[in-house]
């Protein structure tokens, strides 16, 4: 498990980009700019810190940074797909799963201890 922690920070963006891959198929069939827009967004987002993972160490910041970005598109992903979201099946409810199992048991210790703070900040 910790060589998976190891491995995990710089590839795990991959979670937000499939988000936002179904959320361009789902807004394909529905004009919504504000959604549209948030995708665009988000999708620059997962850009910027694959460069930045890529061209920096990892910090636990940069870490916290991507969980971020990955809960957002799983969230935007669950809002545009409706209850189609709550399907065993679906991608959205899989996604989160993953959102899941990474917040529990994947991240270092460290980056667990920075989200509990920022939460107790509010």
């Amino acid at each position: 498990l910790a060589e998976c922690a190891l491995k995990i920070p710089t590839s795990y963006l991959g979670i937000a980009q499939a988000a936002l891959n179904e959320c361009d198929r789902v807004l394909a069939s529905a004009a919504d700019p504000a959604s549209a827009d948030a995708v665009g967004r988000l999708q620059r987002r997962v850009q910027e810190l694959s460069d930045l993972a890529a061209n920096a160490q990892v910090t636990d910041e940069i870490a916290l940074l991507k969980d971020d970005c990955i809960r957002d598109s799983v969230r935007l992903l669950a809002l545009l797909s409706g209850g189609a979201a709550l399907v065993r099946d679906s991608l959205a409810f899989r996604l989160q799963q993953e959102v899941l199992l990474l917040d529990a048991v994947i991240q270092p210790a460290s980056v667990r201890a920075l989200k509990l703070e920022k939460i107790a900040r509010g």
